[in-house]
């Protein structure tokens, strides 16, 4: 298995397309520091608010814009890291040359396990990157939060989903914010390859499908139920948060146990 596992990694990580589809959510995020630089470009303390605030994942001013533009095409691109790996080894007649090497349950299991923990690291990686620069360029001095503070004490709402951990450790809240977006954006990957291996479809067909089953379910569920949502740490109790996050994770098992046994050669 670790032979597999080495070989997938070095292949996903040595592709074109994984290059090309991490430097374009990369670059997302340099624009967002860009951006913040340009805003808080010689303001004091007086004129700065918390320095969690001025994050990519929270912000309220243009650079949210960036972050939103983020969450949408970032399900889409990380398919097209490594999760359409399965489709060309078939087209290329490959399939059968790994399968008799590997065993097929290693060879898919390596694949899955490849394409999760990449998409996870990078995603990660990115939006923690931009959090870094963050709490380098503004230091965690301002007090300007653009209202009373009897205000922002009495708008909060325990109910709300991490509210609490929001107020007291603001820092972990935005790491928290960034891992459900990595692991969201993984499952999305691993659906896109269980569906790669259940229809035999081509790239473009298997990108569609997996936009369609990301984004397509979001206009047809309250807010309450849509990961993206969470996401864009829009107002939400926690308990409902695990229950969506239950039901991908439970698509996401299905349907690989499904492309395991009707893989289409």
């Amino acid at each position: 298995m670790k032979n597999e596992l080495k070989m997938e990694f070095s292949r996903c990580l040595n592709s074109k397309k994984f290059k090309y589809c991490f430097s374009i959510l990369f670059g997302l995020t340099i624009l967002s520091y860009a951006m913040l630089f340009k805003q808080t470009f010689q303001r004091n303390s007086l004129q700065l608010g918390k320095t969690t605030d001025y994050s990519m994942i929270i912000s309220s001013t243009d650079i949210r814009t960036i972050f939103l533009t983020f969450i949408l095409i970032a399900p889409l691109l990380c398919t097209l890291m490594y999760s359409d790996s399965f489709i060309e080894q078939r087209e290329n007649n490959m399939y059968s040359i790994f399968l008799m090497r590997s065993g097929k349950k290693k060879y898919i299991l390596a694949k899955a396990i490849t394409i999760f923990t990449v998409t996870f690291v990078s995603i990660f990686f990115i939006l923690g990157f931009n959090e870094i620069l963050t709490w380098i360029s503004i230091p965690d001095v301002g007090i300007n939060n653009g209202q009373p503070a009897y205000l922002i004490i009495q708008n909060n709402k325990a109910e709300y989903f991490l509210q609490d951990i929001y107020d007291r450790f603001p820092h972990l809240y935005n790491f928290i914010i960034i891992i459900i977006t990595a692991l969201f954006c993984s499952i999305s990957s691993l659906i896109a390859f269980n569906l790669s291996m259940i229809f035999k479809i081509n790239k473009i067909i298997m990108v569609i499908i997996t936009f369609l089953i990301v984004n397509g379910t979001e206009m047809f569920l309250s807010d309450d139920y849509q990961m993206q949502m969470y996401i864009q740490t829009w107002p939400a109790e926690f308990k409902k948060f695990l229950m969506v996050l239950s039901i991908w994770i439970l698509l996401t098992v299905i349907t690989f146990v499904i492309g395991i046994k009707k893989e289409i050669i």
